[in-house]
């Protein structure tokens, strides 16, 4: 998932090569964000996917993400979501 290069090689101990992993950020990641900024730079349109049911302004508060949680719940097991 963060795209590096088949060669690629992490370096030093173990918890080393865990924090370089993590730390990745993938260059698709990276290229779909400068996209994004020069079409809103340049007034260009942007695409929207308003079904996304995760956006920035659906679902975000921890109560609407808990009902969302609770109702994809399989019946008969009741999930207790934890947010940490």
């Amino acid at each position: 998932m963060q795209e590096f290069p088949e060669t690629w090689q992490l370096a030093g101990p173990l918890i080393e090569q865990y924090k370089q992993v993590g730390n990745a950020v993938p260059a698709s990641l990276g290229f779909a964000i400068g996209t994004l900024l020069i079409k809103l730079l340049r007034n260009e349109p942007v695409e929207r996917f308003d079904d996304f049911a995760f956006s920035r302004y659906k679902n975000t508060r921890d109560s609407e993400w808990i009902l969302h949680f609770r109702k994809s719940a399989l019946p008969g097991k009741p999930l207790q979501p934890r947010l940490f």
